[in-house]
């Protein structure tokens, strides 16, 4: 989900890579299940976060969508996101509670947290729950003369605009050493500056789509920390690729990256036409292709979303 927010109103400022150490190591949850709570439609799917309930649960991904899973419009597509239940809540010892006799209120939690308040599919868990309270930073491709979109922290004028998503964003890390992090606002960028730094060498530590040709696309991405979403006390520090504990990262980065890139050309095609046929039937074919339509787990899954990326970018031109 897309925010067009400052980092400094929701981050430490810091910028990290998969190698860097942060401060959100929370003791495995223990006891706290707060961020499967309320979430509303924010939980939002890719193809591999289906992929995996379907191979973890042993159901079909329409037997998910009917139950733990639904569908929602989300910037002009429609993705599946995690589905809430509803959940009776003890508020015996609320302040507001005692004041109106109640006992107990309903609240939504996520329809996969078991009896006990854990996490039922924690093995094959979606990327977005591994994520929190992380998020991704977006660098976008520009040129000179691009125009910027959004709203974004001053030291930022000048430059390529990049793009916050909740539970994810991303400014490429250039040449810092591994666990330090890079904070954008360390100094004040001009446009020459942030030219200079585009053109210098990329860190071992960045995340770059070398297919992102297209004026505007998301060339790389780092992490940042959502300073407020986790209510847990005495977090400790933790490396980025142990929290975020995805078999092959790199390969699993690459992959966010281009589903990303993706998704942008096809919320530009759906603006870009007022047919609500043509609108249903993009939609449509999106998710059959990337979510419908079975993947071969003797295979390896990388493989065959490029192929069905490509196709997609076939057929829809984009």
């Amino acid at each position: 989900m897309k925010r067009q927010v400052s980092l400094d109103e929701i981050s430490d400022g810091r910028l990290y890579s998969r190698h860097d150490m942060v401060r959100i190591g929370c003791g495995g949850c223990r006891g706290c299940s707060a961020c499967c709570h309320g979430m509303g439609t924010s939980a939002i799917l890719d193809p591999l976060d289906v992929h995996r309930l379907v191979q973890g649960t042993g159901l079909p991904a329409e037997a998910l969508f009917s139950d733990k899973l639904e569908l929602n419009v989300v910037d002009g597509i429609i993705l599946p996101n995690l589905r809430m239940s509803g959940s009776t809540k003890n508020i015996a010892g609320d302040a507001a509670a005692v004041q109106s006799g109640k006992t107990e209120e309903e609240e939504e939690v996520c329809g996969f947290l078991n009896s006990e308040g854990r996490c039922s599919i924690h093995p094959y868990r979606p990327g977005v729950c591994r994520l929190f309270p992380l998020g991704r930073y977006y660098e976008k491709k520009t040129t000179p003369h691009s125009t910027p979109v959004g709203e974004y922290p001053a030291q930022w004028t000048g430059c390529p605009r990049p793009t916050i998503e909740d539970w994810g964003i991303s400014h490429a890390k250039r040449g810092m050493p591994p666990g330090e992090g890079h904070n954008p606002a360390s100094a004040k960028q001009t446009s020459t500056e942030c030219s200079a730094s585009h053109n210098a060498p990329k860190s071992d530590n960045s995340v770059t789509d070398i297919s992102a040709q297209q004026q505007g696309e998301a060339i790389s991405f780092s992490y940042f920390v959502q300073m407020q979403e986790c209510p847990a006390p005495n977090k400790t520090k933790v490396r980025v690729e142990k929290w975020l504990d995805q078999p092959d990262l790199a390969g699993y980065e690459v992959y966010i990256l281009k589903w990303h890139n993706f998704l942008e050309r096809a919320e530009a095609l759906v603006k870009s036409t007022t047919d609500e046929e043509e609108i249903k039937n993009i939609n449509l074919y999106i998710l059959k292709l990337f979510f419908l339509k079975p993947y071969d787990p003797q295979q390896n899954f990388y493989i065959q979303f490029e192929e069905r990326m490509n196709a997609a970018r076939e057929v829809l031109e984009v």
